[in-house]
C-alpha cells in the first residue's frame, strides 16, 4: 500500500506531566496520523479481490447515506 512511507510521531513531555498523560497524547497523535489504522490493516495479508470488495461496499454505504440525507422526509430505520 504505502511502502516506503515513514511515520514520525513525536511527543515531548511537559513540565510536571506524568507518564499516563504523555502516553495518552502519544496514542492520540498516532491515531491522528492514521498509524494505528494502517497497522491494523497490515496485520494480515488482504487479497486484492477482498480489498476491492471492501472499497466497493464502503462506496455503496457512503452513497446510500448521502441518498438518505438528501431525502429529509424519509425516516431512518
Amino acid at each position: 500500500m504505502n511502502e516506503g512511507v515513514v511515520f514520525v510521531v513525536r511527543v515531548e513531555g511537559r513540565a510536571g506531566e506524568n507518564m499516563e498523560k504523555l502516553l495518552r497524547r502519544f496514542k492520540k497523535a498516532c491515531e491522528k496520523e492514521g498509524l494505528t489504522k494502517q497497522l491494523r490493516q497490515n496485520q494480515h495479508f488482504e487479497k486484492p479481490s477482498d480489498k476491492n470488495r471492501r472499497k466497493i461496499v464502503a462506496a455503496q454505504r457512503a452513497q446510500r447515506k448521502a441518498l438518505m440525507e438528501s431525502m429529509p422526509h424519509m425516516k431512518r430505520k
